[in-house]
């Protein structure tokens, strides 16, 4: 199924289909619509339309003129093989990138270095005679 969609902002449109369904076209909203009527509005500026993947084969069937009228409307000069690969071209396989892991260089343990007792030095002044009573 196709889309068509307001390309400005402003009042939804709304529209009555020969087949009595009715339709309504807003801006950022997509309707669906058939083939035959998304055709109709290709070329017009108040609309845009939009061809769903499940198009192709109805598309790769359409007749002379609708295929003149979408090779036109997207500049495509070749011949209706050229035209499908325009309007849905083959999904390129994606590369899968493997994920890098960095070389981190492995942390030694430390042990802690045992704690020596400060020696103490003798102190240079007589405690015994350090009074100035003498």
């Amino acid at each position: 199924m196709a889309f068509l969609e307001l390309s400005n902002e402003g009042k939804s449109v709304s529209y009555n289909h020969a087949n009595g369904t009715e339709y309504v076209f807003e801006y950022a909203k997509k309707t669906k619509v058939d083939l035959n009527m998304a055709l109709g509005f290709l070329g017009a500026e108040k609309y845009k339309v939009t061809f769903d993947l499940s198009d192709k084969d109805a598309i790769a069937g359409a007749s002379d003129w609708a295929i003149k009228l979408l090779k036109a409307e997207f500049d495509v000069l070749g011949d209706k093989e050229d035209l499908l690969k325009t309007m849905f071209p083959a999904s390129k396989p994606k590369k899968i990138v493997k994920k890098v892991q960095k070389a981190v260089a492995p942390v030694k343990p430390t042990t802690p270095k045992p704690v020596t007792a400060e020696k103490k030095t003798p102190s240079k002044v007589d405690k015994a005679k350090a009074s100035s009573d003498e």
